[in-house]
């Protein structure tokens, strides 16, 4: 207790401080070590391509944002000392020298000395205008209009002859710094003197402020001259008093940058702070400095060259003041104090200096936890064995001993009934009422789990997360694990914290998840979002969150740098878009501590990292709203370097391309993204990507152009490609020249081929067709010659019948009409084809016969269709007959009653339909009857006629085709046979 009363008396009569706490802005170093081919930097331009240009002794160096490309006398440099750089109107690059000046157009040097006009080689100064060139040297100032060198100095009415800088104004007047003081030029020169003191007469460097006046830099700070009324004045600071000034600029909001050979400072008004670039002294001996235009500041020291754009970040740790730099949790008390844990005790900055309480002091640890004010303004101190609470009438600890669950206290909160809520190892404890209960948390997968943080909702509950026991839901009574519910698996759990919309957001090591309650508006968003590596975080492992105070951006602390997620972006849109700020940005603590952040009232933000407190003021950002400048820097052929010119052609085997490509957007190179696309040979634009080099194997002929697009560091795209066209000739078997001559000989010798081939194919179908129709004709003999016997043997046989029935008159009668038949037969044989009348003459010829012999078996008729012309139309001889022949021994003879042969002609489309129809027995009764004269009557005539007619449609590619119908049932038995020959009209 005496320890603690010791404190709170330390407390109130302010502990010596533990050292003076200026906090450090982010200074970006180039040095020999990342290529400058020099330590000492003393002159820096940018040209118009975007390059940062830088010189020293040891050369010319170009800068493009991720590499240097170094120059020297070995190149055609003029000297390995360089002084100042500048560029004119055409692109051309000016190199002032100690021995001559150089002149580079981007492939070659060409340089000049005394021997060409120059006053001197010692080159001191460089600007350009409508004019020509500026040149300060130490033995004048000479102009250059690309022909012939004008001089001025003493012999031409100067006041001096070594002048160090050239500055002109808004209105056109020249001002130049010599060694006898400030002198003005606009037609007429001025001598202006500025003070008496030996030690100010040297100018170093000249700039103007806001309003107009001229700063000049000399050996002891700088003085300040208004040129209206003529007042003449000094920047009154003491760090300044005996500072020598090398170099005075501008930035973009208006500010004066003083290099000097003690630091950088800048100056607003009467205003004056100083920057440290780093730590060492040769570091704060500035040199030279340049402002780009994208607003960075550079600085030329005699350790290299630094960049700078704001205050956004800033750093306190054990350079400047900081006792600790292991921060976790940061509070703020009623006095404006920051308190802030750290593994080594407890420190309290008062924006001046940090002041460190240990346990000598008092604390029960030196292992601060967790840090919060209560709303009676006391302020609660968790350390890793128990709580210390400081407030002006109060003094109180609490350890396991008097009530805690745990010893551990790695979160305190109070809720809405003012009750304090204290989390570690194994569950929470709750004080009310001066006693503490304690709820430990069961889980079935783990013992070893601390509580990191909870979150009051609304309804008075809590949400509790927990170091690898995973999401609670918190009654006040008992928990319900809600990992499984919300969907996320992972159990380490650090932070969560909820917006105006009740979305939950969590802090794991797979993520940030957000979690969308059903009462959320848009019913098409997912309940669980993730953001993550793959949606552009810097790591999966958070570890602290807090909305800002525009409540529009969540930030998020990782293991790898800071991220910033675009809530209301996703909300709005669905896009999910992720800052994110490394060293490159400032953020110099690169990993985050759990509870490690802070908003202040101010609405600036406090990170508590592993390498000290980061301050983030979002009022110092300066948004780089400017687009990167791209250049095409190389083009290799087959993995050689050339220097090829736009529109180039190519012969058809150099058909191997490789592109380099470079933006220089120098606030952050490692955030600059490309798209590509070879118009041409590309279906669209490449996706985004950090690459900077494109190969192109094995293109076809053809005229391509290569463009490239580019993204600063906040995702400002250049409105305009940079594009290189190129051509890859045909090769000259692909010309339309060669093609025609190919073509015409491959279509004679087709031509040629393909007649030749006619020829011998229509030859060839000759033969063959000679051949089939010579082979159908001797097959139809053949066949004919087997229907006559047929015919014959069965008509003798009628004869034979009358005779042996004695009837003479019917045989003489019969025998004549057979012989008539006979004759038509023999007529018709050595034909093809006969005309229908001959076929239908024939025919009848044999029904009378027929009728004859079975007089009073069955009688026919015969129809034929009037349309049809029996004169015009052809057949194939006896092609009925056989048919006929079929119905009158098969179908009618055998029927016990007289039956009825029809024979029809009739056209159908494109066919001579011939319909022999019967009404005798039938073809299924006949095949029953067991006669031997139906089966061998079955076997002749009908397969003659099939025979036929295969062989007619093969040789005469003809479609000759017989259908037979079994008519169908009626009452009283079977109707007959039906056979239709169709014969193509």
């Amino acid at each position: 207790m005496k320890k603690l009363n010791s404190l709170i008396l330390l407390l109130s009569l302010y502990l010596l401080p533990a050292g003076a706490a200026a906090q450090t802005s982010f200074f970006r170093g180039y040095s020999v070590e990342h290529g400058l081919p020099f330590v000492q930097v003393q002159t820096i331009f940018q040209d118009s391509k975007g390059y940062l240009w830088s010189g020293g002794y040891g050369g010319l160096s170009r800068f493009d944002g991720n590499s240097f490309m170094n120059f020297s006398s070995r190149n055609g440099l003029a000297s390995h000392s360089v002084t100042t750089i500048n560029e004119d109107r055409a692109g051309n690059l000016w190199i002032g020298t100690t021995n001559g000046l150089s002149c580079y157009d981007g492939k070659a040097f060409k340089n000049y000395t005394k021997a060409d006009g120059l006053p001197d080689d010692f080159i001191t100064y460089l600007i350009t205008d409508s004019s020509g060139i500026w040149i300060g040297t130490m033995n004048g100032i000479a102009q250059f209009d690309g022909t012939r060198f004008k001089v001025y100095n003493t012999s031409t009415g100067l006041p001096a002859n070594r002048f160090y800088t050239v500055f002109k104004d808004q209105k056109g007047v020249f001002w130049l710094g010599s060694d006898k003081g400030l002198v003005s030029y606009d037609g007429t020169t001025r001598n202006i003197t500025l003070t008496n003191d030996p030690g100010q007469k040297d100018i170093y460097a000249i700039n103007t402020s806001k309003d107009g006046r001229l700063y000049c830099g000399t050996d002891k700070g700088i003085l300040i001259y208004d040129p209206v009324t003529g007042e003449i004045d000094k920047v009154h600071d003491e760090r300044l008093k005996n500072a020598r000034i090398n170099a005075l600029v501008k930035d973009r909001r208006g500010m004066l940058w003083a290099g000097t050979s003690t630091g950088l400072f800048r100056i607003s008004n009467s205003a004056v702070r100083k920057y440290t670039t780093a730590p060492d002294g040769n570091s704060n001996h500035v040199i030279s400095l340049f402002v780009d235009y994208e607003g960075n500041l550079w600085a030329g020291t005699y350790n290299g060259m630094y960049r700078y754009r704001d205050d956004q970040f800033t750093t306190y740790n054990s350079q400047n003041g900081m006792p600790s730099q292991f921060v976790f949790q940061i509070a703020r008390d009623n006095e404006d104090n920051l308190w802030i844990g750290t593994t080594e005790g407890l420190q309290i900055y008062n924006g001046k200096e940090f002041k460190l309480l240990t346990e000598k002091d008092g604390l029960i640890s030196n292992s601060i936890m967790s840090c919060m004010k209560d709303a009676d303004g006391n302020i609660w101190v968790g350390t890793a064995r128990g709580i210390n609470v400081f407030g002006k009438r109060t003094k109180r600890v609490f350890t396991k001993g008097n009530g805690l669950l745990s010893d551990s206290a790695c979160t305190i909160m109070q809720d809405k009934k003012g009750r304090m809520l204290i989390g570690g190892a194994g569950g929470i404890s709750i004080l009310e009422n001066g006693f503490f209960r304690k709820f430990p948390i069961k889980t079935s997968h783990t013992t070893d789990f601390t509580v990191w943080k909870i979150l009051e909702l609304k309804g008075g509950n809590f949400i509790v997360t927990t170091y690898q026991g995973g999401i609670f839901y918190f009654d006040g009574r008992s928990f319900m694990p809600l990992n499984e519910s919300l969907g996320i698996k992972e159990n380490v759990v650090l932070d969560v914290v909820m917006d105006d919309d009740e979305i939950l957001y969590f802090s794991t090591f797979d993520g940030v998840y957000m979690y969308i309650p059903e009462s959320y508006p848009n019913k098409k968003v997912k309940r669980l979002v993730h953001f993550n590596e793959t949606t552009g975080m810097s790591s999966d492992l958070t570890y602290c969150l807090l909305f800002d105070k525009t409540k529009r951006y969540l930030w998020v602390g990782t293991n790898q740098g800071l991220n910033r997620i675009d809530i209301a972006a996703f909300k709005k849109k669905g896009s999910r878009r992720v800052d994110v700020f490394g060293k490159e940005d400032g953020f110099m603590g690169v990993e985050s501590n759990t509870n490690g952040i802070y908003l202040d009232k101010d609405g600036s933000l406090w990170f508590g990292t592993v390498n000290g407190l980061i301050h983030y003021n979002p009022y110092e950002y300066i948004p780089n709203s400017y687009e990167p400048r791209v250049n095409l820097t190389n083009i290799r052929l087959f993995y050689n370097d050339t220097l090829f010119v736009n529109d180039l052609e190519l012969p058809y085997y150099n058909n191997h391309l490789s592109f380099t490509y470079a933006a220089t957007s120098l606030t952050n190179p490692a955030k600059v993204r490309y798209r590509i696309m070879l118009e041409g040979f590309d279906k669209g634009w490449s996706p985004v990507s950090a690459s900077n080099f494109a190969t192109y194997s094995n293109l076809p002929p053809g005229r391509y152009t290569f463009k490239v697009l580019a993204a600063n560091n906040e995702g400002i795209w250049t409105s305009q490609p940079v594009t290189y066209s190129f051509m890859i000739k045909k090769p000259w078997w692909n010309t339309w020249l060669f093609r025609g001559i190919s073509l015409s000989l491959i279509a004679a010798g087709i031509f040629l081929g393909f007649r030749f081939r006619t020829q011998q194919i229509r030859i060839k179908e000759r033969h063959t067709a000679r051949r089939n129709l010579e082979i159908a004709r001797l097959e139809l003999t053949a066949l004919r010659a087997q229907m006559n016997p047929h015919f014959i043997f069965n008509s003798l046989n009628s004869i034979q019948h009358f005779i042996l029935q004695s009837e003479e008159t019917s045989a003489v009668k019969y025998l004549n009409k057979f012989a008539k038949l006979i004759r038509i037969i023999l007529n018709n044989s050595e034909k093809s084809a006969i005309t229908l009348r001959e076929e239908i003459e024939a025919l009848e010829l044999y029904l009378q016969l027929e009728e004859l012999r079975f007089s009073e078996k069955f009688s026919y008729q015969v129809h034929i269709d009037p349309d049809i012309d029996i004169d015009y139309y052809e057949v194939p001889p006896l092609i009925l007959q056989p048919y006929v022949e079929n119905a009158i021994l098969h179908g009618l003879n055998p029927k016990p009653e007289k039956g009825l042969l029809e024979i029809s002609i009739k056209k159908e489309g494109t066919f001579i339909v011939c319909t022999v129809c019967d009404n005798g027995i039938g073809r299924r009764q006949a095949m029953e009857m067991k006669g031997e004269v139906i089966r061998r009557h079955v076997s002749h005539g009908t397969r003659i006629t099939r025979e036929r007619l295969e062989i007619l449609n093969r040789s005469l590619h003809s479609e000759l085709s017989v259908n037979i119908t079994d008519l169908e049932l009626r009452p009283g038995g079977q109707t007959g046979t039906k056979v239709d020959v169709y014969i193509p009209a």
